[in-house]
């Protein structure tokens, strides 16, 4: 079966049916380095029209952020990982320009840093420590006061807990 190709298709290797045509696709033959390294998968989200924040955590466990903002990606930008973040991050927008980043540190509590705009909390490298004793996490966000993260904790069980905006819930 021979599928055209155009320098704006992804291709679905599973099916060979390509996934995304469209004229936003960066253009070349190839993929685009936004430099650095990683460990494990990115995290990209989207956080308002045009802006794309991605997230991976560096061989030294920190966080490294790229972001897109209206037509180019800025240089690379170390969040830190006072923790030492293992590999899996997880990312939610909950509203134009808000961007919540949570990871597990190799201490297996969850940590979490936001993005208001072009301001991190909390600043430099520093992270808030959720605590738990977790091996993954993972974000929704519902609204733009809502974040409910789940968590699998060392046991295997699924944990939960919300952020209203203000607080977060305690068990």
């Amino acid at each position: 079966m021979s599928i055209p190709i155009t320098r704006t298709s992804v291709l679905d290797l599973r099916h060979g049916a390509p996934l995304y045509r469209g004229a936003l696709w960066p253009s070349g033959t190839g993929w685009a380095s936004l430099g650095g390294k990683i460990l494990g998968a990115p995290v990209v989200v989207s956080s308002g029209s045009n802006n794309l924040d991605v997230f991976g955590v560096n061989d030294g466990g920190n966080v490294q952020w790229w972001s897109w903002r209206g037509g180019a990606w800025a240089a690379s930008q170390n969040l830190g990982g006072n923790a030492q973040m293992r590999s899996v991050l997880s990312a939610v927008s909950r509203a134009a320009n808000r961007v919540d980043v949570f990871g597990v540190g190799k201490d297996n509590h969850v940590y979490w840093k936001s993005l208001n705009g072009s301001t991190w909390t909390p600043a430099n490298a520093s992270w808030t420590d959720l605590g738990g004793d977790m091996i993954d996490v993972n974000a929704v966000s519902w609204s733009s006061s809502r974040i409910d993260l789940y968590a699998r904790d060392r046991n295997l069980g699924v944990r939960w807990r919300f952020y209203n905006g203000s607080t977060w819930s305690t068990p």
